[in-house]
């Protein structure tokens, strides 16, 4: 997503110590988006192997995490905290012409920065969807890789909406994971949502992803969450007539308590809308369908069917090669709706001037990435993203804080695990690493079951070996930098890029 102007960054840090002093820029999403979260610390990963604390003493530091975005217009109004003159300068800073290689990647949507939300806390993120349902005159569309099993209360909103006389034209969408969906025992996301279809046949329509990269005896034969490693449908996007939610958070109760994500809300975004809305009916295409009737199983009760999207069972290499081509045909299509304001972000990356005419401070660019599908648009932008923020000319062309290296980038994943391509192009780089990750404590598998305990020891391993690595070719401590979230009670799921 780029808002503002170049100067804006996702982590908002208020130094305890000189060392991580940055400086920061006004933009219209940046004076949404400073936010705090109360007792949210980090601490440098080096010093924190296996989930053993050192005896080494390093400085804290404070850090409220936020929406990634990047940056195209100027300002549209001056924040007190800034100068006037420091305001009209960047005003002047353009992001560089070679970001206008990222525009040929994907569709190009545009909003006003006004109609932007960043949402800061778990809380509030259940407040907004639980808004919106309640709200929602036509449609609403729920993308999540799974709706957890004490969700009743969202099905109960649902239900509500959907009783409302005053909305008979309600029309209520999901779509989850085959797998996440079915697994038990217990409640289910299926036998949440089957009570939901079953009173409304005609206005509730659930479908369930399944990768065509697994099936037959081995899926019948392979334990439950060993199977998610195959593929997932990892989508989550919450839409309620105009409005619409990204995030990396499911509709489980952790995420609305004390689980940290990032959401934001483009309010009254018609083309998202449809975007998003054609996006989960075009994926639901090719996924299992959750049907209003029921069968009975050998305990004498019954459970609802599901039916398999043709071909996946009997043909799994033609499945694949038609949902490949169905995705792809997505793509290209909106990528051709998009052309006009394509064109429009180029030339103004190209002249250095902001977009001009309507209120169109801030530009979206969504990505895909169903890699078993051949579908990589995630991918492709974050390679194209490094590698311009890495190059020779991005000392001149990105100085954002007046060092040498030119771009700080700030990457955050709740899983620090980086593809080696990506790993190589931050080791490689001429800019600034700050990498926010969750500390073991705060990590989803911290104190599980079964072997899925032993994560976050293994990804800690990860984080050294990576800073071992960054070392060894000669980046600096102040160049590639791992801090870990920590906050008691709480773990840490936000993913993100920003420079």
């Amino acid at each position: 997503m780029l808002s503002g102007h170049r100067h804006a960054v996702s982590v908002i840090h208020r130094p305890v110590c000189r060392r991580y002093n940055f400086q920061f820029h006004n933009s219209p999403l940046r004076r949404k988006a400073i936010r705090h979260f109360h007792g949210l610390t980090c601490r440098n990963s080096p010093q924190r192997i296996g989930g053993l604390k050192s005896t080494a003493k390093r400085p804290f530091t404070r850090y409220h995490f936020v929406i990634p975005c990047l940056a195209l217009a100027p300002p549209l109004v001056a924040n007190s905290s800034f100068s006037t003159n420091a305001t009209q300068n960047a005003e002047h800073e353009p992001l560089p012409p070679t970001f206008k290689e990222i525009c040929s990647l994907a569709p190009v949507f545009a909003a006003d920065a006004e109609n932007v939300e960043i949402i800061n806390e778990p809380k509030q993120f259940f407040n907004a969807i639980e808004n919106g349902i309640e709200s929602a005159k036509t449609h609403i569309v729920l993308a999540s890789l799974y709706l957890g099993a004490e969700e009743g209360r969202l099905i109960d909103a649902l239900r509500k909406s959907l009783s409302d006389p005053a909305r008979p034209d309600l029309r209520v969408t999901v779509l989850i994971d085959y797998f996440r969906g079915t697994r038990g025992p217990g409640n289910t996301s299926v036998s949440l949502l089957y009570p939901l279809l079953r009173d409304f046949p005609d206005r509730v329509e659930v479908s369930l992803y399944h990768t065509p990269n697994f099936g037959g005896i081995a899926e019948k034969l392979c334990p439950p969450r060993f199977n998610e490693g195959f593929g997932l449908q990892h989508i989550k996007v919450y839409m309620f007539d105009d409005d619409v939610i990204l995030s990396g958070a499911n509709l489980n109760t952790d995420y609305f308590v004390n689980r940290q994500d990032r959401y934001i809300l483009f309010r009254q975004n018609a083309i998202m809308r449809d975007y998003y809305r054609e996006l989960v009916q075009t994926i639901s295409s090719f996924s299992f369908t959750l049907s209003s009737n029921t069968t009975p199983n050998s305990n004498s009760t019954f459970q609802p069917i599901l039916t398999a999207p043709p071909k996946l069972v009997d043909n799994r290499d033609e499945f694949r090669s038609d949902a490949s081509t169905t995705m792809h045909s997505f793509c290209r299509r909106w990528y051709q709706q998009t052309d006009s304001l394509r064109s429009r972000v180029s030339q103004s990356l190209q002249s250095g001037e902001g977009l001009k005419g309507a209120k169109l401070n801030t530009v979206i660019m969504p990505v895909i990435q169903m890699g078993q599908l051949g579908v990589q648009q995630d991918s492709k932008m974050m390679t194209k993203l490094l590698g311009l923020m890495g190059q020779e000319g991005s000392a001149q062309q990105g100085n954002m804080e007046g060092n040498a290296v030119g771009w700080t980038v700030h990457l955050s994943s709740g899983y620090l695990n980086f593809p080696a391509l990506f790993g190589d192009l931050i080791i490689n780089s001429r800019a600034v690493y700050n990498i926010l990750t969750s500390a073991p404590e705060a990590n989803g598998f911290y104190g599980s079951k079964g072997f899925s305990k032993y994560l976050p020891a293994a990804y800690t391993y990860l984080e050294k070996l990576f800073l071992t690595q960054a070392r060894t070719a000669g980046r600096g401590e102040d160049e590639v930098i791992v801090h870990e979230y920590h906050r008691p009670g709480w773990t840490f799921h936000a993913k993100g890029a920003n420079a």
